[in-house]
C-alpha cells in the first residue's frame, strides 16, 4: 500500500510583542514558558500553550478584549479555547484597530491615509481578524490532530522449493534477482516450486482445475509434502499485512484454487496476486523441464507477478472494457515476460546469447508452421526482439518493468497502433545466416 511520508508540523518564529508589560518574554521563544521570570505571565503562557495558542495569541486576545492577561486567563479556563476565539472575533473594532496600529503601525497608517475609516474597519475585520483567526485555528487543529505517518513496513522476499533438483536457497536467490531488476517492485513476493510427474493423458482437465486449462499429472511428492506445499502458500497469504479488506475477502477462494492445482498435480506456471503489493510466482516443474528451462519459466512468471498493470487490472480501470476485449494486447505482456525469462537464465549461467536463443526458438516454430500468428510465447518474444532492433522500445524499460507501471501500454501496443501493425506483419521474417539468427537490415530499417 502507498505509504505516507511524515509531514513536519508548522512552526512559528519567536515574536516580540510591542507592549512594555511583556518585555520580559521578548527574547524568549514562545514555546519555552519555563524561561519567563514573571509567575503570572509564565502561568498564562503554559495555559495558552496547553490550548494550542502562542504567547502572541494570548496577549493579542487579551488586548483585543480590553483586559489584562490574568483576567483573560481566568475567563479562558471557564470558556475553553473555542469560546475565547469566538469572543475575540466579536470585540469592538476600535480596540481591534488600536491593536493593529500597535502591531504594524506603518501598514495601518498607510491604510488610514488611503481609505476612510469605515472601509478600513471592514477591511480589518474581513482580512485581518478572519484570516488570523482561521490561521490560528488551522495551526491549532494541525498541531493537535496530526499524528506521525506509519513507518513503511519491511518488504518480504520468500523462496521455497519442494523439488529435489532445485533448492529453496536457489529459489530464494531467484526471487531476490527478479525483484532486484524491477524499478517499482511489489512489497511482498513469494517464489514457490514443486515437482510433478508424467501427465495422466494428453488432454487438459479444466473440470479439475476450476476452469483452467491445465493437465493432471502423477504426483512426485508424498501426500504429506503436498499438504505442506499447500499450507505454505496459504500461510504466506494469511500473513500478508498490506492488503485491503476487499482483497482479503478473496483470500479463501485464492487458497482454494492454488490448493486444487497443487493437490491435482496440475502443470501450472502462473503468478497469483493476492494483493496489489503482494505477489507470487508458482511453478510445477515437469520431468521434461531441465534446470535452464525451469529457470526461464520461473522468471517468466516472476515478471508477470512483478508487473504492476497487466490486462486484468487495466480492464478493471477501463469502464466498458473487459479483459477479453483487451486480449489481443496479451502478446506484448507474454513476449516481454518470455524475453525476461530467457535473459535472466542466461545472466545466471553467465551467457550472453539470450537473443540468439529467443530467435532460434521462434525460427524453429515457424519452420513447422510458417503461417502461424503472433499467438505463442516463442514468436511473441521474437517480435519483442524486432521492436528492440527497430528502436521502438527500450531494453532497460523492458527489463525493469517500466512498461507496466500504468495502462498506457494497452493502447501503445494495440495490434492496430502505428508501427505495431508492421511488427505483426514481419515478426516471422527471421533468417539463419552463417549460424546466426537475425532479422535482415531491410526488415529492421524498412
Amino acid at each position: 500500500m502507498p505509504t505516507q511520508v511524515p509531514t513536519s508540523l508548522p512552526t512559528q518564529e519567536p515574536t516580540v510583542a510591542p507592549d512594555e508589560s511583556i518585555d520580559q518574554v521578548s527574547s524568549v521563544e514562545i514555546d519555552d514558558c519555563g524561561d519567563i521570570p514573571d509567575i503570572d505571565q509564565r502561568s498564562m503562557c503554559e495555559f495558552g500553550l496547553s490550548m494550542g495558542l502562542t504567547v502572541k495569541d494570548m496577549i493579542a486576545m487579551a488586548e483585543s478584549m480590553g483586559m489584562d492577561p490574568e483576567e483573560m486567563m481566568a475567563i479562558a479556563e471557564s470558556m475553553g479555547m473555542e469560546g475565547m476565539m469566538s469572543m475575540a472575533g466579536l470585540v469592538d473594532m476600535d480596540e481591534d484597530h488600536d491593536m493593529d496600529e500597535d502591531h504594524d503601525m506603518d501598514e495601518d497608517h498607510d491604510m488610514d491615509e488611503d481609505h476612510d475609516m469605515d472601509e478600513d474597519h471592514d477591511m480589518d475585520e474581513d482580512h485581518d481578524m478572519d484570516e488570523d483567526h482561521d490561521m490560528d485555528e488551522e495551526e491549532h487543529l494541525d498541531s493537535n490532530t496530526m499524528s506521525p505517518a506509519p513507518s513503511p513496513r519491511e518488504p518480504t522476499r520468500l523462496g521455497i522449493s519442494f523439488d529435489a533438483e532445485i533448492s529453496s536457497a536457489e529459489v530464494q536467490s531467484w526471487v531476490e534477482l527478479a525483484v532486484g531488476e524491477m524499478k517499482d517492485p511489489a512489497t511482498d513476493f513469494l517464489g514457490l516450486i514443486w515437482p510433478i510427474g508424467s501427465p495422466i493423458d494428453d488432454e487438459p482437465d479444466p473440470q479439475l482445475f476450476d476452469g483452467a486449462m491445465f493437465s493432471e499429472h502423477k504426483h512426485v511428492l508424498s501426500p504429506a509434502k503436498v499438504d505442506e506445499a499447500v499450507a505454505y502458500f496459504v500461510n504466506w497469504q494469511t500473513s500478508l499485512e498490506g492488503c485491503s479488506d476487499a482483497e482479503r475477502r478473496d483470500f479463501s477462494d485464492g487458497a482454494r484454487v492454488v490448493g486444487l492445482w497443487i493437490r491435482g498435480a496440475a502443470d501450472v506456471a502462473t503468478a497469483p496476486g493476492p494483493c496489489v503489493k503482494s505477489r507470487a510466482a508458482i511453478y510445477a516443474r515437469t520431468l521434461e523441464h531441465d534446470k535452464t528451462t525451469a529457470t526461464e519459466i520461473f522468471f517468466h512468471e516472476a515478471y508477470h507477478g512483478l508487473s504492476n498493470y497487466l490486462l486484468n487490472s487495466c480492464a478493471t480501470n477501463a469502464p466498458g472494457r473487459s479483459e477479453d476485449d483487451l486480449n489481443n494486447r496479451r502478446w506484448f505482456a507474454e513476449g516481454t515476460a518470455d524475453y525476461f525469462g530467457v535473459y535472466m537464465a542466461a545472466k545466471i549461467e553467465g551467457r550472453e546469447n539470450y537473443r540468439q536463443k529467443i530467435l532460434k526458438r521462434a525460427y524453429l516454430d515457424l519452420q513447422g508452421d510458417p503461417g502461424m500468428g503472433l499467438d505463442s510465447a516463442y514468436v511473441q518474444a521474437a517480435a519483442v526482439v524486432l521492436m528492440l532492433d527497430r528502436g521502438m522500445i527500450s531494453e532497460e524499460k523492458l527489463l525493469n518493468g517500466s512498461y507496466f507501471h500504468n495502462c498506457s501500454w494497452i493502447d501503445e501496443f494495440d495490434p492496430q497502433a502505428a508501427g505495431i501493425d508492421y511488427i505483426f506483419d514481419n515478426f516471422n521474417k527471421i533468417r539463419l545466416l552463417d549460424g546466426e539468427y537475425s532479422y535482415s537490415s531491410d526488415v529492421i530499417s524498412d
